[in-house]
C-alpha cells in the first residue's frame, strides 16, 4: 500500500474523486448503541481509499476541519443532512487554530476511509496539497469576535 501511494503521488495520473462515495450512509462501521465492533469490522473501518484528486472548500474553525466538493453543499451550511467530511493530513499548512473560521478553495491528493463511520462519515486524510487559496471569511458567528481573535502575522 505504501509503495502505490508513494508511486501515485511521485507524478502518475491520479483518478479524480467523482463524489459517489457520499451517497453510502449505512454500513459495518456506523456505531450501535451499546454494541462493539468486532476485530473484523475495526479492520475494514480502517481501510483507506488508493489516492484520488479532490477539488472544494475547506472550512476550518477553531475545533473543526471540513472539506465540500465543488459541487456540493457544504454541511455546515444547510438544514438538510449534506454528509461532512473531515479533513485531516500532514500536507494541510499549519494553521493556528481561530475563534473565527476561515475557507479556502484547495485542490489536493488524498485518501479517505471507504466504509463511512460515526460523525462525520467520511475522513480524507491530506497526501500533497497541489494548491490552496484564501477565500472571503464566512460571516461571524455567536463564538467568532474578529477583535479577539485577530488574522495571524505572517513570520519573517
Amino acid at each position: 500500500m505504501t509503495l502505490l501511494i508513494a508511486f501515485s503521488l511521485a507524478g502518475a495520473a491520479v483518478p479524480e474523486e467523482n463524489y459517489d462515495f457520499l451517497s453510502v450512509t449505512d454500513g459495518p462501521c456506523i456505531p450501535q448503541q451499546g454494541v462493539g465492533l468486532t476485530p473484523e469490522q475495526k479492520a475494514e473501518c480502517a481501510r483507506m481509499t488508493a489516492p484520488r484528486h479532490y477539488r472544494g472548500t475547506w472550512s476550518v474553525g477553531f475545533e473543526w476541519s471540513y472539506f465540500t466538493p465543488v459541487g456540493h453543499r457544504s454541511c455546515l451550511n444547510t438544514k438538510e443532512q449534506e454528509p461532512c467530511i473531515e479533513l485531516s493530513g500532514n500536507g494541510l499548512p499549519a494553521l493556528k487554530r481561530w475563534g473565527c473560521a476561515r475557507e479556502f478553495a484547495v485542490d489536493f491528493i488524498g485518501r479517505r476511509n471507504v466504509q463511512p463511520g460515526s460523525y462525520p462519515a467520511y475522513k480524507i486524510v491530506v497526501d500533497r496539497l497541489i494548491s490552496a487559496k484564501r477565500m472571503p471569511d464566512p460571516p461571524p458567528d455567536e463564538n467568532c469576535d474578529p477583535k479577539r481573535f485577530p488574522e495571524p502575522k505572517a513570520q519573517q
